[in-house]
């Protein structure tokens, strides 16, 4: 099996260095820019061996580069999966991300951040998520199970 990842574009909270984590901050201009320029460069790269499925974190931006790629790459499956959206940071979302306390505070990966998540519960989704994808048993309502050979994933950031 193949596993392309590919990090979705800027986002308003990005340029802004807000901590989007699980608020769905939808993309810029210039994310959408950067996601067709991604989409053209992965479906050139990918021509003599085609992506079977796309999976995306649910947020807009990464669904929305998701979806450009699909459109690139000639209709390919696209599902989502809640696993592979960001860690949810709690009431620490739209702080500042160079806020020292805040860098401090998620470097402790057994603390739940306060409303949110712990990174040693987050490192879990995306490892049971990753343990679905290799061992092929991707089951979803939108697509029939057939062992693939090449994925292309969108989650938030690079989680994965």
């Amino acid at each position: 099996m193949k596993l392309y990842i590919v990090r979705h574009g800027q986002s308003e909270w990005n340029a802004l260095h807000k901590v989007c984590g699980s608020t769905d901050s939808p993309l810029t201009e210039k994310g959408r820019a950067q996601a067709a320029e991604t989409a053209a460069l992965v479906a050139e790269m990918t021509k003599d061996e085609p992506i079977d499925l796309i999976i995306a974190s649910p947020l807009s931006r990464a669904l929305e580069t998701g979806k450009a790629i699909q459109a690139a790459c000639g209709g390919v499956p696209l599902i989502t999966d809640d696993r592979i959206r960001e860690i949810n940071f709690g009431d620490n979302e739209g702080r500042d991300t160079r806020d020292p306390d805040f860098q401090a505070e998620k470097r402790i990966f057994p603390r739940r951040h306060p409303n949110g998540e712990s990174m040693l519960g987050f490192t879990h989704r995306i490892y049971g998520f990753l343990e679905d994808i290799l061992g092929c048993r991707f089951y979803t309502a939108m697509v029939e199970y057939i062992p693939r050979r090449t994925h292309l994933i969108v989650p938030e950031d690079m989680n994965i």
